[in-house]
């Protein structure tokens, strides 16, 4: 929502009529008085340019409480706006949660912290469904699957409520991940065992007579390898249908 601040020039700067949240994206407008076409502006904030507005628009993307302040445009060869104050309030709800996509089996902790009492008393919503509540303000999902994938918030009786904040989980577990790396690992030392049983005075040397044999373990291993990646991958889709 936007007002027109009023000024005897003919820059006009837009801005939010009511305080704003902080996280939420603010859109400050530059124009010229009697006509709708865009022209390109220079943005200020206490005098300071902060950036250009090639459409004469001006986007905080996630607005915080050190945006706050008086904020002028200019427009070259008009002039410039009257000052306008940008408000931001503090969020006195907000929910921690892994920013990063997590793996599944994991264990994840999602946190509701209250900023402006000591209540921490939380109840937790997944996709806007009631599905938890918390004496501590925390929960933990013991081992996380993709069906707990979604958008969490929570609230806090007296305080508010947080923003959505989405938890993204990753196809493979951890349980598959721990066996491709136990076969690459038994794999790697079968190639050391064979280097030192045949090559014992040579222990990093390949035998010349052996390069072969060599590169034929080479090459079954990372056939080998490969195969069970694409079974467990393969087995891992259909678990999810």
């Amino acid at each position: 929502m936007f007002f027109t601040h009023c000024s005897a020039g003919p820059v006009i700067l837009e801005s939010p009529v009511h305080p704003v949240t902080e996280g939420e994206s603010v859109t400050l407008r530059c124009r010229k008085r009697n006509t709708p076409i865009n022209h390109i502006a220079d943005f200020y904030r206490y005098s300071f340019r902060i950036g250009t507005g090639y459409k004469g628009d001006l986007i905080i993307p996630s607005v915080s409480k050190s945006d706050e302040g008086l904020y002028k445009c200019s427009i070259s060869g008009s002039g410039e706006s009257a000052e306008s104050r940008l408000t931001v309030r503090g969020v006195p709800v907000v929910l921690e949660s892994p920013g990063l996509p997590v793996m599944e089996g994991e264990a994840v902790t999602l946190r509701c912290v209250n900023k402006i009492s000591t209540n921490v008393t939380a109840d937790f919503y997944k996709n806007s469904l009631f599905f938890e509540r918390s004496s501590t303000g925390n929960i933990t999902i013991p081992s996380v699957s993709k069906s707990d994938e979604g958008l969490y918030r929570c609230s806090i009786s007296g305080a508010g409520e947080s923003a959505e904040s989405r938890l993204t989980v990753r196809g493979e577990t951890k349980e598959e991940h721990q066996d491709t790396s136990s076969l690459i690992q038994s794999y790697s030392n079968e190639y050391f065992l064979f280097l030192f049983s045949e090559c014992p005075n040579q222990a990093m040397t390949l035998c010349s007579d052996q390069l072969p044999v060599f590169l034929y373990l080479l090459i079954r291993t990372v056939f080998w390898v490969v195969l069970l990646v694409f079974v467990l991958r393969k087995c891992h889709c259909e678990k999810q249908r």
